[in-house]
């Protein structure tokens, strides 16, 4: 991750509400036009994650376009520090994924 050298990441299982809001955030931002974290009605990952009715500890969320190449996205985000850190949380125990028309988001996670 840059500079720091991180230990290796434990291992991650895909949780289905985890999934569908990653999905869901995945869509909206090619429906309304946008990319970030916060939607333009004001709504972050916290709302997300609470609508989808995940009880969590702490997560990270990443954002990227990846045109037909998923990997080629893990490894911005692996070259990013800040993103690198998310990927390499020693805490998370969950992610989701959602992809649509090239935008990709990962949510990891450690429930609560």
């Amino acid at each position: 991750c840059g500079v720091a050298d991180l230990l290796p990441a434990g291992t991650v299982e895909m949780a289905p509400k985890l999934r569908c809001a990653a999905r869901m955030h995945a869509r909206d931002m090619v429906e309304r036009g946008f990319e970030g974290h916060v939607d333009p009605d004001g709504l972050g990952p916290e709302d997300r994650l609470d609508s989808a009715q995940y009880a969590y500890f702490s997560f990270g969320e990443l954002l990227g376009a990846s045109p037909g190449d998923p990997g080629a996205q893990v490894d911005a985000w692996l070259a990013e520090p800040a993103s690198c850190r998310v990927l390499m949380d020693p805490g998370a125990r969950e992610l989701g994924v959602g992809v649509h028309e090239g935008r990709v988001v990962l949510v990891l996670a450690t429930p609560g």
